[in-house]
């Protein structure tokens, strides 16, 4: 036995001493011991994500398709592409996060839109706002509508106001 001067062997060795004592029934004890302790810590992370429900991408999507049901437009998805997989809405992407060459009747737009020229102001009516929650991972910080203390992101649906004459004409 190694044993230290002072008279003592430290820590180490009053452990080691000790598991030498235990009985082969006391280790398999820490099994369920330590699956115990794996399951809190799961319960602790998932929990609260149950306690307070988010506005998932699921629900947003079928929601977006009762209010926009019956539309034959082409909706422009401006950085919402995944709220169209639970309904049958025809959409296009808008890429590069501004107006399209052809504005569209219907855009649905949420995180950053380059609209400088304030289109979406003049000529478009809000007709829906749905704030979906983000994992903290998938946030997008530069965005100006993200709620950071609750993880939501607004999520705005805009109908084309312009009288049908001015369409024609830009």
């Amino acid at each position: 036995m190694d044993v230290r001067p002072g008279g003592h062997d430290g820590a180490g060795g009053t452990a080691r001493r000790a598991g030498r004592s235990w009985e082969p029934w006391r280790w398999l004890a820490l099994i369920p011991a330590a699956a115990l302790c794996c399951a809190g810590l799961t319960v602790a992370r998932v929990l609260p994500s149950n306690v307070h429900p988010h506005y998932t991408m699921r629900a947003t999507s079928r929601q977006l398709g009762v209010l926009l049901a019956g539309t034959t437009d082409v909706i422009a998805a401006a950085r919402t592409e995944g709220l169209f997989n639970e309904n049958p809405l025809p959409y296009r992407s808008v890429l590069g996060r501004r107006w399209p060459a052809r504005k569209p009747e219907l855009i649905v737009i949420a995180f950053r839109f380059n609209d400088p020229d304030r289109l979406l102001e003049r000529e478009y009516t809000l007709i829906g706002t749905y704030r979906l929650f983000l994992s903290p991972e998938n946030e997008d910080e530069q965005s100006v509508t993200l709620d950071t203390a609750h993880h939501e992101e607004a999520v705005n649906v805009y109908r084309r106001s312009v009288p049908s004459a001015e369409r024609a004409a830009g």
